[in-house]
């Protein structure tokens, strides 16, 4: 998280490279084709909020390590679900079908970024959500689930829970 009033951080490449391919520069960072497209649509929508370090709600469509990192260079915090096959998205932090069977309901595997950053966090919440943010860092809070017409509090980062409020209020 960066705070209000402080520089975001100087572009850099994320820590999670696990593949190459066709690649574009936006703001110093290498980019996909099709990630690409999608962070420069991003960035062109959000350019009336530049410096203004508000938090932008993104589903797995648009979010991503690369486009997390893009936006806090210019001063935009995010929160969202990410696919798991995003570039640089660490694979320690997923859950595959066979790790949500195994694991109890509100397991969670995180990783950071602390140069970018940037959390990536995985939960088990009956299937793998995964979730990226500049907004939030590590902490873990509880949320409420009705499991079999039963109203549950179960462990959950709390990145989950504001995503969620985020989502709901609008």
């Amino acid at each position: 998280m960066v705070p209000p009033g402080q520089e975001p951080p100087e572009p850099t490449h994320p820590v999670f490279d696990d593949s190459q391919s066709e690649e574009k520069i936006v703001d110093n960072t290498v980019l996909n084709e099709e990630e690409g497209k999608i962070t420069t649509l991003l960035l062109d929508l959000l350019k009336p909020y530049n410096g203004s370090f508000r938090t932008v709600n993104m589903d797995r469509f648009y979010n991503g390590p690369l486009a997390s990192i893009s936006m806090l260079q210019k001063g935009i915090l995010c929160r969202g679900t990410v696919l798991t096959s995003r570039r640089f998205t660490p694979t320690s932090s997923r859950f595959t079908d066979k790790d949500t069977k195994k694991c109890p309901r509100g397991s969670f595997r995180m990783a950071a970024a602390v140069k970018e950053h940037m959390s990536i966090v995985g939960w088990n919440d009956g299937c793998g959500v995964h979730m990226i943010s500049t907004a939030d860092g590590t902490e873990i809070g509880t949320v409420t689930r009705q499991i079999k017409a039963v109203s549950k509090v179960i462990s959950a980062p709390k990145v989950v829970k504001r995503y969620n409020d985020g989502v709901c209020k609008g």
